[in-house]
């Protein structure tokens, strides 16, 4: 939902608030990652939940990094009312493309070691898509939001991972 207001805000003509606000939810988003990553990673796991959850810690971060540069490039586009292609970073859709395929390599170790796969991965990796789509196309604005999807579908993962390996959540299958 805050995605969604930063994007109108942006859309709207209030580029700093919307910068401000995306910022301040940066700030937010990573204090949390510290925190809960922080406690999963300090449970007893297996090497290879350990391995898991550092990837998905690394990803998130990664995520965060695109996010905020189709921010930036959202920004300049409507500052300087440039909406042809070409007129935004050349990789964007490719290191969208990249972070997707570790993500892929990630779901392959985890079904390796007989743990299931949380299905929030599955769906961080058709937010992936969505957003390499769209970066393709220049449509900065409309990746943001899927980007941010990727976010939040990496860190529920991370939990539910936790929470399957502490005990606390639904046995493996």
């Amino acid at each position: 939902q805050k995605l969604e207001d930063i994007a109108y805000l942006d859309v709207a003509g209030s580029l700093e608030e919307a910068q401000k606000q995306l910022q301040e939810m940066q700030d937010i988003t990573e204090a949390i990652d510290r925190e809960e990553l922080g406690e999963a990673l300090g449970e007893e796991e297996g090497p290879d939940q350990s391995r898991a959850m550092q990837q998905i810690s690394e990803m998130i971060e990664q995520q965060e990094a695109l996010m905020e540069d189709s921010f930036e490039q959202s920004l300049n586009s409507a500052q300087a009312d440039q909406r042809t292609p070409g007129s935004g970073p050349i990789n964007a859709g490719k290191e969208q493309e990249t972070l997707r395929k570790q993500l892929e390599d990630v779901m392959k170790e985890i079904a390796e070691s007989d743990n299931p796969i949380p299905e929030e991965l599955g769906r961080a990796d058709r937010a992936m898509k969505h957003a390499t789509r769209e970066l393709n196309r220049n449509r900065p604005d409309r990746a943001q939001i899927a980007q941010g999807r990727v976010i939040e579908e990496l860190k529920n993962a991370a939990e539910s991972i936790d929470k399957m390996h502490s005990g606390n959540g639904p046995s493996q299958i």
